[in-house]
């Protein structure tokens, strides 16, 4: 089994609700053998490290991401996340734009 990691830094300096190390957005790689065919299983999450809150697909009813039990949520292609209590919202998507 193989995991890659691959650091990346975005910084939102107009929200003064997003934290300078407000979460942590991880891709495990893993290749993994079986039946003489190798294929990759790819699992990307979003940690909330903050104190105002990490949101994916944000509703009048959402709670942050750091009141879940390991303060983190896998994340799938087209998810809007939100960090902080303003609007720096962003895309999930793989694909090059």
């Amino acid at each position: 089994m193989t995991h890659v990691s691959i650091d990346c830094t975005i910084i939102i300096q107009t929200d003064r609700t997003v934290s300078r190390l407000h979460a942590e957005i991880k891709l495990d790689l893993a290749i993994r053998s079986g039946d003489c065919t190798d294929f990759p299983r790819e699992r990307i999450t979003l940690k909330d490290l903050s104190k105002f809150g990490s949101f994916v697909n944000r509703s009048v009813d959402s709670k942050p991401v750091f009141s879940l039990s390991n303060k983190e949520i896998s994340l799938n292609e087209g998810d809007i996340l939100t960090f902080g209590t303003d609007s720096s919202s962003f895309r999930y998507s793989k694909k090059a734009q």
